[in-house]
């Protein structure tokens, strides 16, 4: 649908725009840091980092100093996700892991459980300038058989 509006009684000017029904994609990453880290020493070079984000949420990752001055990962997070969950869409945690100048094993995690969903929505567009307008939530999008 294409709209005009005239500004003022005694203006010229138009102002043109479309809006539409579409489909639109909203995505969360719900990334968190951990309520505790440790990280600690096995070795002269090896050590597990420990990261606790919930009661029933917590992971180790084990690293070597050799392997690097700064190393980073991505592990499923494995007690984090719901037992039925394809592992494909469980939860991660991503680490970071830094050896400094003085010789400090330094690090940190963090959570991430990212969403997705597809949505019908409205939204308009300026004509004028090709500005997007808001875009509001009709309904959740139900796929459709042929």
């Amino acid at each position: 649908m294409v709209c005009r509006s005239v500004h003022g009684s005694s203006s010229s000017h138009f102002e043109w725009n479309l809006a539409v029904n579409t489909t639109a994609v909203q995505t969360h990453v719900n990334c968190i840091k951990p309520t505790s880290f440790m990280m600690t020493n096995l070795t002269s070079s090896d050590f597990v980092s420990s990261a606790t984000f919930s009661p029933s949420c917590n992971a180790s990752l084990s690293l070597n100093r050799n392997d690097g001055f700064d190393q980073f990962s991505v592990t499923a997070a494995l007690t984090c996700a719901p037992s039925y969950q394809d592992q494909n869409f469980q939860p991660v945690i991503f680490w970071y892991y830094h050896l400094s100048d003085n010789g400090d094993a330094l690090g940190t995690a963090v959570f991430c459980q990212p969403s997705i969903a597809i949505f019908v929505v409205t939204t308009t567009m300026d004509l004028n300038d090709g500005s997007m307008g808001d875009c509001t939530i009709l309904e959740p999008f139900e796929q459709v058989t042929l």
